[in-house]
């Protein structure tokens, strides 16, 4: 659970809600997407979509699973395990 404290996410029991996707680059261009045709099939902007494949951001662990299948790949693929 995320509690919010002077409007910053306070994460409980030390667990992150967000993870790297280093092999998400690769699995897009693997199944000929673009990143504007992936980050409209996802209905996230480009420039977030960018920052996850770079790795200047990090992506909710919620969306891992959408991303995996809308790029034919698996969670495991994406997170480079």
């Amino acid at each position: 659970m995320i509690h919010r404290r002077k409007g910053r996410p306070i994460k409980s029991g030390g667990l992150s809600t967000t993870v790297a996707l280093p092999g998400l680059g690769r699995a897009r261009f693997d199944a000929g997407l673009s990143q504007r045709q992936l980050s409209e099939k996802l209905d996230i902007p480009e420039s977030t979509l960018w920052g996850w494949e770079r790795g200047t951001s990090r992506a909710p662990i919620a969306l891992v699973s959408r991303i995996a299948r809308a790029v034919k790949s698996t969670a495991s693929e994406l997170l480079g395990r």
